[in-house]
């Protein structure tokens, strides 16, 4: 019988290590569950960190683009006005070296189906610092004029800039 006894209590030895043994294991398979599913959770949070942080970057890209495409808009429309500017100064250098001109004051016009009737009285210009406008008109030998323009003749005015920025 104490063979028995030694196999009964070796077995119940046994049995109480594989009882005590699984439950250790099950204890550190628990801890290692719970510290793999903190890990995948920090690691799911990175992700999304770093998926929010591509979509900021991308929108600041798309805001550089656009902001880069204005500017070269504002170089062109400023290269334009250059070229428009530098026309139209030689445009009036053709108009001022073509065209004679005198200087008058509208006394009357009359607007009628056929014609443009204006009378004119001639003026000479006197620079005169101390007049308002910088100079003073004289009456010129060649009086009032009644003129007759047609409908389909062109007019144009011409601006004397000369004492524009005074």
């Amino acid at each position: 019988m104490d063979k028995k006894k030694y196999s009964l209590l070796f077995g119940c030895f046994l049995a109480t290590l594989l009882v005590v043994g699984c439950t250790n294991d099950e204890n550190t398979t628990s801890r290692s569950d719970n510290e793999d599913a903190n890990t995948i959770s920090k690691l799911e949070q990175t992700l999304q960190d770093q998926q929010e942080t591509i979509v900021d970057h991308e929108n600041k890209l798309t805001a550089l683009g656009e902001w880069e495409q204005v500017m070269n808009e504002l170089s062109l429309l400023k290269e334009s006005i250059y070229y428009l500017q530098n026309r139209l100064d030689l445009q009036e250098a053709v108009i001022n070296e073509t065209t004679n001109y005198k200087t008058a004051i509208l006394n009357s016009f009359d607007i009628n189906e056929e014609s443009f009737d204006i009378n004119i009285t001639y003026k000479n210009k006197v620079i005169d610092e101390d007049a308002l406008n910088g100079y003073r008109l004289f009456e010129s030998g060649e009086g009032t004029k009644e003129i007759s323009i047609k409908k389909d003749v062109p007019i144009w005015m011409l601006e004397n800039r000369e004492n524009q920025y005074k």
